[in-house]
């Protein structure tokens, strides 16, 4: 569950808040293009309170998975 703040179509980057998840899931961020289809090779990076800030590209399914390591 989270939110989306300032997005526009023509946007290069947008900045997603997420509330905080149990430690033993895995985060997964699907990345949609302006007409609602996945964007696959996106780029996806994470920052949090541990100051670890992964990094990962989508897929074909428009999906980049972060275990909980983070």
């Amino acid at each position: 569950e989270g939110e989306s703040k300032s997005v526009r179509a023509d946007a290069t980057d947008a900045v997603v808040v997420a509330r905080p998840d149990p430690q033993d899931r895995t985060l997964t961020i699907l990345v949609l293009s302006p007409e609602g289809l996945p964007l696959e090779d996106a780029s996806v990076n994470l920052s949090g309170p541990s100051g670890h800030h992964p990094r990962a590209t989508t897929g074909r399914d428009g999906r980049a998975a972060f275990s909980r390591h983070v």
